[in-house]
Order: C-alpha cells, then sequence, then structure tokens
C-alpha cells in the first residue's frame, strides 16, 4: 500500500460540498460548546461552594473541551467560506500530489488532537479522582496527585501531538 493511499481515493464521484443543515448544526454544536464551557468557568470563579478539587478537574476538563470546540467552529467557518473554484483546483491537485494544505488547517488539526486527547486523559482522571476519593474516603488531591494530573492530561497529548507532527513533517 503506498504513502498516499487515501488521495487515491478521490474521485469525481465524491461530493463536493455538504449540505448547509450539516455545517448549520455542526456551527450549532460548536458554539453551544463554548456556551458551556463559559458557563462551566462561570459558576467555577462566582459560586465559592464549587471550588473543590474535582470541580476543578472539570475546569481542565472544559478548557480541553473549549479548546475541540473553537478548533472545530474555525474549520466549518473555514469550510462555509471557501471558494469553491479554489477549492476545487485544490481537490485536483490533492489526487495527484497530497501535499496541499495550509498552516491554518495545520494548526488547527494539531490543535484539535492535542485537546481532543487531553480532554480523553482529564476525563479519565475525573473518573480515577472520584473513585480513590470513594475507596479511601477523603479528598484525593495532594500536591503530588495534581502534578501527575496535570503531566498525563497534558504532556502525554503534547508528545502525541508532537509526534505526530514531526511525523508528518519528515514524510513532507
Amino acid at each position: 500500500m503506498s504513502s498516499n493511499s487515501s488521495c487515491e481515493n478521490l474521485t469525481n464521484a465524491d461530493p463536493i460540498s455538504l449540505p448547509p443543515f450539516i455545517l448549520g448544526l455542526s456551527f450549532l454544536s460548536c458554539c453551544l460548546s463554548i456556551i458551556g464551557a463559559v458557563v462551566i468557568f462561570a459558576t467555577y470563579c462566582l459560586v465559592a461552594v464549587a471550588k473543590n478539587q474535582t470541580r476543578r478537574l472539570l475546569v481542565y476538563l472544559t478548557i480541553a473541551d473549549l479548546m475541540t470546540a473553537v478548533g472545530n467552529l474555525i474549520g466549518v467557518v473555514r469550510y462555509a467560506l471557501r471558494q469553491e473554484t479554489e477549492y476545487m483546483v485544490e481537490r485536483e491537485e490533492m489526487k495527484f500530489n497530497c501535499t496541499v494544505t495550509d498552516s491554518v488547517c495545520f494548526v488547527q488539526s494539531a490543535v484539535t488532537t492535542f485537546s481532543t486527547l487531553a480532554s480523553f486523559f482529564w476525563t479519565s482522571i475525573i473518573m480515577i479522582h472520584i473513585l480513590m476519593t470513594l475507596i479511601t474516603q477523603q479528598e484525593w488531591s495532594k500536591l503530588a496527585n495534581r502534578v501527575i494530573y496535570h503531566i498525563v492530561s497534558w504532556g502525554v497529548p503534547c508528545k502525541l501531538t508532537i509526534d505526530c507532527i514531526v511525523n508528518t513533517l519528515d514524510v513532507h
């Protein structure tokens, strides 16, 4: 199998545009996610009772999810505003070359990859935190644990994303 097999799958039978309702739903979903993140941030900052370790972990998860929502929103807006003629030319070039990308697309891909992985790790950390709190019957939030949470939830996705970027650049 060749290294550009995904490019070989492009044919004239591929749809040129997504239906407008798909773009609308994607846009709405991104906007609602951003609004939800703002509400979580506001309640954490304004409600004193909400400032515990579990809620703080939820805020970190929300940061990752907000990055994903913004990245997806950028993708939806760019897709909706693209020029059809430029898109067709790039699509034709991609059939033969498969190296057509721009810096915004590249950064958006890296950010959404990182944030999706971070979201997964923060969700896992929250599960472990709640489980350990229930088992030990005490707040499981020592400084060492919090440092490990951040190293795992931000560091591992960062390392994986950087590895993907380096491997992508090495191919080209």
